[in-house]
């Protein structure tokens, strides 16, 4: 049963590559929203593993049972994507102080830019805190088993 209000979210991110983190955060905030956007950021100051086409294919892979996700690549500052998104709501994946501290200054930033969006910060759910897309890539690049980090959906873009 979905709590949903009707409201839309925006969850953005590099997603390089997604990872079971990532799901767990869109699956606990879900019951929330009637929708959730995925953003994927580009950053011309960045290289990534993964294309932003590749990225948002693995997205929607990951979560193609759930029609109330879209995924969508955008340039230039997350609040302007999410406004576009027509999202009240900013999601941020917390895993620990570090990221706590960078976010809050984030959003501070955000809001002082928008004052109709809330951030709303997402602790990492159990078990999932020491998953991320760096460390992913890492052990994917000495061929390292990374099935316990990312979702059986995605598998096969490792292969």
């Amino acid at each position: 049963m979905s709590t949903s209000t009707g409201h839309v979210a925006f969850f953005p991110g590099s997603f390089d590559p997604p990872t079971k983190g990532h799901f767990a955060i869109v699956q606990a905030i879900l019951p929330l929203f009637s929708k959730l956007v995925i953003g994927i950021g580009q950053n011309s100051q960045k290289s990534y593993a993964w294309s932003a086409e590749v990225r948002k294919k693995m997205l929607e892979d990951m979560f193609r049972d759930q029609a109330e996700v879209q995924v969508v690549i955008y340039e230039g500052m997350t609040i302007d994507a999410a406004e576009r998104a027509g999202a009240r709501f900013l999601i941020r994946g917390i895993r620990d102080e570090k990221d706590s501290a960078y976010e809050r200054q984030i959003a501070e930033a955000n809001k002082a830019l928008s004052p109709d969006i809330e951030t709303i910060f997402v602790p990492s759910p159990t078990g999932a805190a020491h998953i991320n897309s760096s460390i992913v890539r890492e052990i994917h690049k000495h061929g390292g088993n990374i099935r316990p980090f990312i979702h059986e959906n995605i598998w096969h873009y490792f292969s």
